[in-house]
């Protein structure tokens, strides 16, 4: 039998280091090394695409074809990919890593073509420190999961950067639906929505299938002839005070828009964190914790949304493992069987973090929380509130100076204060501005009473100097 044996010139860590490094960077393991070469044979792919300034597009990509042997659609992604890893030189380094497969770097460099020049420096710094590891043998994240969060990364930075993705934006109300009659004994309806509408319908179904027993395309049928209702709850999460990203919904940031309109419809207010009950089934806040801590599923290499997954414990209910957000977290039906088969132990720990070992061969991973609610470092606190103060002199330095900043409310202030504050945020941040208005109102009058009581009085002086003679 031949064999081909790969290898790379990474910079690997030991396996007990204490630096954090991605599972896949480890150099003990033969099917990571493998995949790790295999990863840099397609980054070397995208290096050698990367077409000069003054070639032509259809010249170069069908050179490509021909000499990679693959179609001209993907050879033009790997030459544009090219392009940004050129524009982007420390995530390349990134990629040099062998950590991340084309998949992931096809989605990032996607993610971040429409960036301005001015902004890349700032945008590629966030990107780093959302792509890189955070623990040792922590799990690579999927190349979906790569993509939101540079999405989120490029909106939060560079607005009319955002990428465009294939289905319809999260803030039109244009649901789209396809009829297919072309199979002889069924048709296909395909119903296009926006994303947390889709989510949404989602839960509704599912519990209308729950209700009725019954499978979840009979429960849709139900649910269209007007034979059954449902109430479903979503969940919007949204941090007190300044977040530049806005509102997360269920599985995904939304925009400005959505958010406005989303936020529009709370009905319930509630501060997750840290809650526990008695029984087994956890209470609507631990779920909504839970969901809103750790994102999507918990099993390494799995993004299937926190709505879709079970809230599962993590040391078993029956032997005393306690029904609180400590002890519970997302695991996707498929992961979730795994896990209770006894394939895999997994350990959470107070950080969110969990390590996974197998039973197989004992290889272990770690998984870090990914959702609104994880834990932040000081590091990350640091940066946020630098953010805050920066953006905040900027509008500052931008305003009329001539106009006393507790006078005035811009448009864009007024919208921003609509997307990201509570009603009573609102009402507390424009009471503050009226106070501010009525105290400055009544300093400039206090200071034209003394101005006109002054004028007054050397009038009224200079009048009895003239009413009086002279010694």
């Amino acid at each position: 039998m031949n064999t081909t044996t790969l290898t790379t010139n990474t910079t690997e860590p030991p396996p007990d280091a204490a630096e954090p490094y991605y599972r896949l960077a480890r150099s003990d393991d033969p099917l990571t090394a493998t995949s790790r070469a295999l990863n840099l044979t397609h980054l070397a792919m995208v290096e050698q695409s990367t077409p000069a300034p003054d070639d032509l597009v259809p010249d170069h990509v069908s050179k490509l074809a021909v000499r990679f042997g693959i179609s001209k659609v993907v050879a033009a992604h790997y030459a544009d990919a090219g392009l940004m890893l050129q524009a982007f030189p420390q995530l390349h380094q990134l990629f040099r890593s062998g950590a991340f497969t084309i998949r992931h770097i096809q989605q990032v460099t996607e993610a971040v073509e429409a960036v301005a020049p001015d902004k890349r420096a700032e945008v590629e710094q966030e990107i780093l420190k959302a792509l890189k590891p955070t623990v040792p043998n922590q799990q690579v994240p999927t190349p979906r999961a790569a993509y939101n969060k540079v999405k989120a990364i490029v909106g939060d930075r560079d607005k009319l950067a955002t990428p465009l993705d294939d289905t319809p934006p999260m803030d039109t109300n244009s649901p789209e639906l396809v009829i297919d009659r072309s199979q002889y004994e069924t048709t296909a309806f395909t119903l296009t929505v926006p994303r947390l509408r889709g989510v949404e319908l989602h839960k509704a179904v599912k519990a209308a299938s729950l209700k009725r027993g019954c499978s979840m395309g009979e429960a849709f049928l139900a649910m269209l002839e007007q034979n059954i209702t449902t109430e479903v709850t979503l969940n919007l999460y949204k941090a007190v005070g300044s977040q530049p990203r806005g509102v997360f919904a269920e599985d995904h940031w939304l925009s400005e828009a959505a958010s406005c309109e989303w936020l529009a419809k709370v009905t319930h207010l509630a501060a997750p964190g840290y809650t526990s009950t008695e029984g087994y089934q956890p209470t609507e806040l631990l779920r909504a914790s839970v969901i809103g801590r750790d994102g999507h599923c918990r099993f390494p290499g799995c993004d299937a949304p926190g709505y879709t997954c079970d809230i599962d414990h993590v040391h078993r209910h029956a032997d005393g493992g306690p029904t609180s957000t400590a002890n519970m977290h997302l695991l996707c039906r498929t992961h979730h069987r795994l896990k209770t088969a006894g394939t895999w132990d997994v350990a959470l720990y107070a950080d969110g973090t969990e390590v996974w070992t197998s039973h197989g061969d004992g290889h272990e991973v770690v998984t870090v929380p990914d959702g609104p609610l994880a834990r932040e470092s000081f590091a990350e606190r640091g940066v946020r509130k630098a953010r805050v103060v920066r953006k905040l002199n900027e509008e500052k330095l931008n305003a009329d100076p001539m106009m006393p900043r507790g006078l005035s409310i811009t448009r864009e202030e007024l919208q921003k204060m609509l997307n990201c504050a509570s009603v009573e945020e609102i009402k507390e941040e424009l009471q503050r501005r009226i106070n501010s208005e009525i105290t400055i109102a009544n300093a400039i009058a206090e200071l034209a009473r003394e101005q006109l009581n002054s004028q007054i009085a050397q009038l009224e002086q200079l009048k009895k100097d003239e009413e009086e003679p002279p010694f």
